[in-house]
């Protein structure tokens, strides 16, 4: 992976002696650490990009789920299965969580909001263009400038989706759905810009 920005930020709540396993199961990430739903509903924030919610805080991490999506964040309960009681999780880890359950569902996550994040651009860059289009100044390199970026984000998307499992195709189409929903109603999960690649 190529670029220069920042690491993704994972936050995980979790009792304190298993804070130094998640750091070292998640070495590409900045990982941050709370111990109480307290100290997660004080640390999230717009740089967090995904929560990782432990055990024994489910029946009441409901609230945080929501916050996290107001910041953009996805969120995975750990040892929980889709039965679980909180509600809106983007994902669910089941017992016995393990190093490559944790860095795989992360990696999901984040590539959820890298798909997002494109698709947004991809459809704010094919509207400029068709005002460019219609418009009666000669801005012919204009539109080709956004059309060689319009096939850059269209290729980008190829390549989220070609790396998509089956549960990921259908986690993409729901935030599809619950981004129009949210976007008539004014609630529901930031769109964060982000990209996976860049790692």
């Amino acid at each position: 992976m190529v670029g220069k920005t920042p690491r993704a930020t994972v936050l995980v709540v979790d009792n304190a002696d298993r804070h130094d396993r998640y750091q070292s199961w998640l070495p590409g990430y900045e990982v941050r650490t709370a111990e109480t739903e307290q100290a997660a509903a004080d640390a999230i924030s717009d740089d967090v990009h995904v929560l990782l919610l432990g055990a024994g805080r489910h029946g009441d991490g409901a609230a945080l789920v929501a916050q996290s999506h107001r910041h953009g964040a996805r969120v995975a309960l750990l040892g929980a299965d889709r039965n679980a009681t909180t509600r809106g999780p983007d994902a669910c880890i089941p017992d016995p969580v393990d190093r490559e359950s944790v860095a795989t569902t992360v990696e999901s996550l984040l590539a959820h909001t890298a798909y997002d994040a494109d698709l947004d651009e991809l459809f704010a860059l094919c509207k400029r263009r068709a005002d460019l289009i219609d418009g009666t100044t000669d801005r012919s390199e204009a539109v080709s400038a956004l059309s060689r970026r319009i096939d850059a984000v269209a290729a980008a998307l190829d390549t989220t989706v070609a790396e998509f499992a089956a549960d990921d195709f259908r986690a993409a189409f729901r935030d599809v759905d619950t981004a129009r929903v949210n976007d008539e109603t004014g609630r529901g999960r930031r769109r964060k810009t982000y990209s996976h690649r860049t790692q």
